[in-house]
């Protein structure tokens, strides 16, 4: 048999008297022996008045939590319709953690709790309810269960009846030792505030579900010991006043149930009367007349008289009703079956149900139809619209659209493109939109196609753009080695600093390029001293003539044809003996259409008078090549000419300076094609120096074509560190030369 006592804590250090209540409870042990044991703890969150009463809560919780097997959140409030807000949270003060918290989702009808799983994770528990959001006063027990097992559960009682629960949860997260941290906020001072008035909010830990009902006045049927025990400290708790109301109550039950009982069998005696009425109505004298007349069923329903009482059969109901046939009444197929896609979007109409339109930024076929087994077979269906696909202009053009569960949102420009949503996003042109810098001060900066940002050192300057060291014959290779790596190797030491050698080409691999090594092949021999004629072939030869050589003019193509092209490189004239052309082609066509830069060392008349006489000047020239007659004397001559021949050649551009290039000295090319406006500007280095630049030209004889290079009647050419980007993208100083082409034409 158990005892119950209730006492309230007096210890006026801590000051609990408002907030704790302990229940304690006595058996009878078989040795006469009194053990005592607390088997519940209560705490009133409203009543939490200041900081130190907290902290004594906060520790209670935190011990519960490791203790205690079940906690129990009760509450009592009123919410006005489609309102809700937080009941209850535990929160870190600091980073605002959610340890645990309970609230009211009223709109869709759900008890929502998330807390902190051991891994650190947030964890959400969607606890299914009845409309706790009508005006009425509401009881709601969060059971909170299993925190000495292995698995969490759930269990959400609403007014005294289980509503829902959720088992084999993740375990909850202790809290902090220093109870300090942690904040206990109510419907009252939560951030999203109850939009009601909260009666009352207890924190019940340990003790039974049937101990925490009788708290809140809900009997729940457990076991008898329980409700006795309940039931004791109830009466210790709430006084000698309503130990009688309760009494009184139980009296109350039992004379509600015995007219009930009364009423029941005057109901079965006034169907005898009735059946009796109607048996001697039947014995009458009158004519026999039809039980269906007029009809006794629900409206539609069909009537068919039989012999047995009472003389008809009612069919039976329309689909989408229940009852007997003659009284048919409206099944609420939304309420039973809840088949559209949320619970509010379904209209109960007259034998049926009609499903609302998908959310916004959902897409799915309408739904509607009769009966529960129809709407439980056949569900609203709605898939998220993806407007990045659907829409085209859901984000400004060249930007990220990113998608999201009923909606979208638009990020940043894509990569290569600066700007924002407000303004639009446009190409980036150049570098100076980026907030730093990534290059070596000898570097410029390089915008690819697809909008990545890359390093190129700068002419006269070698490797990997982020660290450049001086390159003195401009093959790409710096002169010394480089702190720096990458994967074209162009951070390693040149093994020939004053010749380009952009292959690094060494056959003895004695560190030292076959360019400028006396010895190449390293079986000590230089190389002046190898012959290489021999007359032993010739018996009867007498003796042996200087060698007599000529360098075939002509040029070398590669086999792509480019549109918009940025082409460079490195040319040297490694002799002392010649004095002719070299130089390089783009935009080539055929043998007769083609762009060409040449360079000549020195003024020099060519030697063949015929058809024509063709004077050579020294300086870098820019030609347009489209020839009448092809290869032959006619072209080879304009060629060689400097200026205008017609129907052969056109002269586009030449260095004003009239200086030649020099013996065993390296010089860089730039150019920039653009065939689609006829945009071409070729600049030329001398070590890091810029000594011509061609600055913007203007032609569309050739709309595109292949690249080379071009030799005309010069020996020992070395071209190296040939390099090519396609690039469609008009240079911002042809906008600045067409507007001054237009203000020349106006004036």
């Amino acid at each position: 048999m158990a005892v119950a006592l209730g006492f309230e804590d007096g210890l006026s250090k801590l000051n609990f008297k408002k907030t704790f209540r302990f229940f304690f409870f006595f058996w009878n042990a078989p040795l006469s022996l009194c053990v005592l044991s607390i088997l519940l703890l209560l705490i009133d969150v409203l009543s939490l008045e200041d900081v130190k009463q907290t902290v004594a809560a906060v520790e209670k919780i935190s011990l519960a939590l490791k203790t205690l097997s079940d906690v129990y959140v009760m509450s009592s409030f009123r919410l006005p319709p489609k309102l809700g807000g937080v009941l209850l949270g535990l929160y870190n003060k600091q980073d605002n953690k959610k340890y645990l918290e309970v609230a009211i989702m009223s709109k869709i009808n759900k008890v929502l709790v998330r807390y902190v799983r051991e891994d650190g994770k947030l964890h959400t528990v969607n606890l299914q309810s009845p409309n706790l959001a009508d005006g009425r006063s509401q009881s709601v027990i969060l059971r909170v269960g299993g925190l000495r097992r292995e698995y969490l559960s759930l269990e959400l009682y609403v007014n005294c009846r289980l509503a829902d629960s959720a088992q084999r949860l993740p375990l909850l997260v202790s809290l902090p030792r220093d109870a300090e941290l942690v904040e206990i906020r109510n419907g009252h001072k939560a951030y999203t505030r109850m939009q009601g008035s909260v009666e009352y909010i207890k924190l019940a830990l340990g003790g039974t579900v049937a101990q925490a009902g009788a708290l809140t006045d809900c009997p729940f049927q457990g076991d008898a010991s329980s409700y006795n025990i309940v039931n004791g400290e109830v009466n210790s708790i709430l006084g000698d006043h309503t130990k009688a109301l309760i009494g009184q109550l139980i009296i109350f039950n039992q004379i509600l149930g015995e007219l009930r009982e009364d009423i029941r069998e005057q109901v079965k005696e006034m169907s005898l009367i009735r059946n009796a009425i109607l048996e001697c109505q039947m014995c009458g004298f009158h004519e026999p007349r039809s039980r269906c007349q007029p009809n006794p069923c629900f409206n539609g329903v069909g009537c068919m008289e039989t012999f047995d009482f009472p003389g008809y059969r009612c069919g039976p109901c329309p689909e989408g009703m229940i009852g007997n046939g003659t009284h048919c009444q409206d099944i609420d197929e939304c309420s039973e079956a809840q088949p559209c896609y949320t619970p509010g979007a379904c209209v109960n109409t007259a034998k049926g149900f009609t499903c609302e339109p998908c959310p916004p930024g959902f897409w799915g076929p309408p739904l509607s139809g009769f009966g529960v087994e129809y709407a439980k077979s056949h569900r609203q269906e709605c898939s998220d619209i993806d407007e990045c696909l659907d829409l085209a202009n859901a984000c400004t053009p060249n930007s990220i659209c990113i998608n999201t569960i009923g909606s979208y949102r638009c990020g940043q420009c894509k990569v290569g493109y600066v700007g924002n949503q407000t303004a639009g996003c446009s190409p980036r042109k150049s570098c100076a939109t980026l907030s730093f810098n990534p290059c070596d001060t000898n570097a410029h900066c390089v915008i690819q196609r697809n909008g990545d940002v890359t390093c190129a050192c700068n002419v006269g300057w070698a490797g990997n753009g982020h660290t450049c060291g001086k390159d003195t014959d401009i093959d790409g290779y710096p002169d010394r080695s480089l702190p720096c790596m990458d994967n074209d190797k162009h951070c390693k030491q040149d093994n020939c600093i004053f010749t380009p050698n952009s292959g690094q080409e060494d056959a003895d691999n004695d560190g030292i390029g076959d360019q400028c090594d006396e010895d190449a092949d390293g079986d000590g021999i230089k190389n002046v001293e190898v012959c290489l004629w021999t007359i032993r072939a010739y018996s009867g030869a007498k003796r042996l003539v200087d060698l007599q050589t000529q360098t075939v003019n002509g040029f070398s193509t590669g086999y792509t044809a480019f549109n918009g092209v940025d082409f460079e490189g490195t040319f040297h004239v490694n002799t002392v003996t010649d004095d002719d052309y070299a130089g390089f082609i783009f935009g080539y066509q055929d043998s007769s259409s083609f762009y060409v830069v040449m360079w000549k060392q020195t003024e020099q008349t060519y030697w063949q008078s015929i058809p024509f006489r063709a004077m050579a000047e020294p300086g870098l020239q820019l030609k347009a090549v489209k020839s009448r007659t092809g290869p032959g004397e006619f072209l080879r001559n304009a060629l060689w000419h400097t200026g205008d021949t017609d129907g052969e050649v056109k002269l586009l551009w030449k260095d004003p300076r009239n200086v030649g290039w020099q013996d065993k000295t390296s010089y860089r090319w730039q150019l920039s094609h653009r065939p689609q406006v006829g945009y071409i500007r070729v600049k030329l280095y001398e070590g890091t120096e810029m000594v011509a630049d061609s600055n913007v030209v203007i032609d569309t004889s050739m709309r595109g074509g292949r690249l080379g290079v071009f030799c005309f009647s010069q020996e020992n050419i070395i071209w190296s560190n040939l390099r090519y980007r396609c690039n469609d993208t008009v240079p911002e100083d042809f906008s600045t030369h067409r507007k001054q082409v237009l203000m020349h034409i106006k004036v």
